[in-house]
């Protein structure tokens, strides 16, 4: 039935993400093991921004570290720690739903359900696979490049600087701290998403379930009056279950979710706040490590001479802070990143200008 398949989907789905901790029967202790040790990683995630500080100087370290970024770990871990243990709301949510929607039989409630549920399974599963592609593009393939042609070809290491930006000073070199900050960092990266997915996921899936309840309430209702007097009295038990439920439902979802959507709207915030504050502290002391956040392209420098000539300034959505400076040497290379790049060649005082929908501006900024 599509009730049942459309269950096991978000069932492998909460496991995927790690929100599915309590696994009752005696094959799964493993995979509840695996989700504590997630849990334990997280944790020890923290320790990176520690080391960070000490590499690079505490002074430099907001300077240096992209704000969201350095309280990303943190609030993770406490979500984390707040899923962990509020996974048996989420178990009893499932449990629920799974005999409520056993008597979803009649192809009336069937038509709910799939139009509700499928179009926003789609969604998640082209997200899913596409937030993994980019994962596996932009992270793991240049890392596992750069590993294997420094053993194999004995090759210069590429300093990659996507995953580990911050935590080394800035001459790198391909020893194994170098490599294992890059494949643990990069791990890390790969539970972050998996969270984030989950995250952004789990509220509309949960929602819509109980919008499903709610339309076949209310379907029910509009039939109540057009019941005869020996039909209503059952109608009537099924309207006050059917409420019963959503309001049961609804009760879980709070308690699963509440403190992790608090937490994350709080770090949000404290991420602009941290991040107006580094970028206001640089621009008054003119410094020259200046970095611009603003969406999920990421900006590299490379120094490559046969392109150093087309950056004579960068304009930004907002000049003011930059007009009349020049990129030092070298300059900027697209990494990674949802690409929305035109270039124009603009004769008002300067030789051109790359204009950026989203960006992450990182490089030496001079005058």
């Amino acid at each position: 039935m599509p009730t049942k398949q459309d269950l096991s989907d978000l069932v492998k789905f909460l496991k995927l993400v790690g929100f599915w901790p309590y696994l009752g029967d005696r094959p799964n202790k493993v995979k509840r093991w695996i989700q504590i040790f997630r849990l334990v990683i997280f944790v020890k995630s923290v320790s990176l921004w520690i080391l960070s500080a000490y590499i690079v100087g505490a002074a430099d370290f907001l300077k240096k570290i992209y704000a969201g970024i350095v309280l990303c770990t943190p609030y993770m871990v406490i979500q984390t720690i707040f899923i962990f243990c509020n996974g048996h709301h989420l178990q009893s949510f499932v449990r629920m739903l799974a005999n409520t929607l056993a008597k979803r039989n009649e192809p009336w409630q069937q038509e709910i359900l799939n139009s509700l549920l499928n179009p926003l399974w789609k969604i998640i599963r082209i997200s899913t696979f596409y937030s993994l592609l980019l994962l596996t593009v932009a992270f793991y393939g240049p890392i596992l490049y750069d590993t294997l042609s420094t053993i194999f070809m004995n090759a210069e290491p590429l300093n990659l600087n996507v995953t580990i930006d911050g935590l080394l000073p800035s001459v790198k070199k391909g020893n194994f701290f170098y490599y294992f900050l890059q494949w643990y960092n990069a791990f890390l990266e790969g539970l972050g998403l998996a969270h984030f997915i989950g995250l952004v996921s789990i509220l509309p899936l949960l929602v819509n379930y109980i919008r499903v309840e709610i339309k076949i309430l209310c379907k029910k209702i509009d039939e109540y009056s057009r019941k005869g007097n020996s039909e209503k009295e059952a109608l009537l038990r099924e309207i006050i279950e059917d409420h019963i439920n959503i309001m049961r439902l609804t009760e879980l979802t709070n308690k699963f979710l509440a403190a992790p959507l608090i937490l994350q709207n709080v770090a949000a915030a404290a991420a602009i706040t941290l991040f107006t504050y580094a970028m206001t502290n640089s621009i008054s002391q003119h410094n020259h490590q200046i970095e611009i956040v603003c969406d999920s392209i990421l900006i590299l420098p490379v120094y490559d001479h046969r392109v150093s000539q087309e950056f004579k300034c960068i304009k930004l959505a907002q000049p003011t802070f930059l007009e009349g400076n020049r990129c030092d040497e070298g300059l900027l290379k697209f990494a990674f990143g949802k690409v929305a790049l035109t270039k124009k060649l603009v004769k008002a005082g300067y030789d051109s200008f790359y204009k950026l929908d989203v960006w992450i501006v990182t490089g030496d900024i001079a005058q």
